[in-house]
């Protein structure tokens, strides 16, 4: 009887062509606020030329696990000036897998950085215990190839997303067929009560960091 080691070994040979799994875009705590923003402005000069003219990048987003990370993360964003300037909730649908799940916003800002964060936490609106919904997409960056990630040291949380917004005057299929066009591959597109966005992939991306188009009612309030 074969080994499982040997099974594998044996499989990876076989399958040599096909790549390795990518991981995410990490907000790693123990490098501190400004390592983790230089980080994202880094991603965001990459994929600002390939982003349809007259649009500019304008969020990020940090998704974290509990309502406990997030008063962590909280505190480390508030500690190096930035500004909690709102809040939200929303309702998504999501295409093509036809899940829905709810999640909670909170937003930041700073003055001396062009982007606002947005904190994300898929929604317990309900005691806050259980996940509501699923979300693929943003299910397996909690879990890349399958592995849970150490939540106990509230130290990593996914990227999910470089978001910005659809420029006035252009349809939201016209901006994702330029990024199509720019090599970017449709991973996930949502409806929700507060607009239409999508999360789209660089076809050599090393990292699962999104592109994210929006047409979205929230930036009326989230300025």
């Amino acid at each position: 009887m074969k080994e499982a080691s040997d099974i594998r070994e044996g499989l990876l040979g076989k399958y040599a062509e096909v790549p390795y799994a990518t991981e995410p875009l990490w907000w790693d705590r123990r490098l501190g606020v400004p390592a983790n923003l230089r980080t994202i402005r880094h991603y965001m000069e990459k994929y600002a030329p390939s982003i349809p003219t007259g649009c500019a990048f304008d969020e990020a987003a940090v998704m974290v696990p509990t309502p406990i990370v997030h008063e962590i993360l909280t505190k480390d964003l508030l500690a190096a000036g930035w500004e909690l300037f709102n809040e939200a909730a929303d309702l998504v649908f999501t295409n093509p897998f036809g899940t829905r799940y709810t999640v909670e916003y909170t937003f930041f800002r700073h003055l001396a950085w062009p982007f606002r964060l947005e904190v994300m936490l898929l929604g317990q609106p309900a005691g806050r215990d259980q996940l509501v919904g699923f979300s693929p997409l943003h299910q397996a960056l909690w879990y890349p190839n399958g592995d849970r990630p150490n939540w106990a040291s509230h130290a990593e949380f996914p990227i999910p997303h470089l978001s910005f917004k659809v420029a006035e005057g252009m349809k939201f299929g016209q901006a994702t067929d330029l990024l199509r066009g720019s090599g970017f591959v449709p991973a996930q597109v949502c409806q929700s009560t507060y607009g239409v966005f999508g999360y789209f992939i660089h076809n050599d991306a090393m990292r699962q960091v999104y592109v994210k188009p929006r047409i979205n009612r929230r930036d009326e309030v989230a300025k």
